[in-house]
């Protein structure tokens, strides 16, 4: 099991992910890690419905293959393009080749980081460290728990 990661004590996260055993198994897996909050939507409807109703988290994690017709990408574009989200990162967690997603997007700033599964919750919980870390100076400022 990971250690509890200082960088992520705090976090705030929404994990956007139409596999359900996948998302319960990484919210429990956060959680122990010290990531604050982690809520799951499995589409990009209720994704959006969840952002607009509430504080914005600090950090999405975007699976780009949902049920319904729209992708992570789509919801990573439209939240780059609305202010109330300017502070959270948009992080791409997929199975998608990352040469052919980054092939997709519009430019290089849909996402702030891409993560490729699978990956062991000690790599994923690693990998969302150094991305809170890089861009510290975007996110709010993180309240221990």
């Amino acid at each position: 099991m990971p250690q509890t990661s200082e960088s992520l004590k705090g976090l705030r996260l929404l994990i956007v992910e139409d596999a359900a055993d996948l998302a319960l198994s990484l919210q429990a897996g956060l959680l122990r890690v010290g990531v604050q909050t982690v809520e799951m939507k499995p589409s990009v409807r209720q994704a959006k419905k969840r952002l607009i109703s509430a504080s914005p988290p600090d950090l999405v994690l975007l699976d780009n293959q949902l049920a319904g017709n729209e992708t992570g990408m789509d919801l990573a574009l439209w939240m780059r393009n609305q202010i109330a989200f300017q502070q959270t990162l948009r992080v791409s967690y997929s199975g998608s080749d990352p040469t052919t997603l980054l092939a997709k997007c519009a430019d290089d700033t849909v996402f702030h980081a891409m993560i490729t599964k699978p990956i062991s919750l000690a790599k994923l919980v690693d990998e969302l460290a150094a991305i809170v870390k890089r861009y510290r100076d975007l996110l709010r400022p993180l309240t221990s728990c």
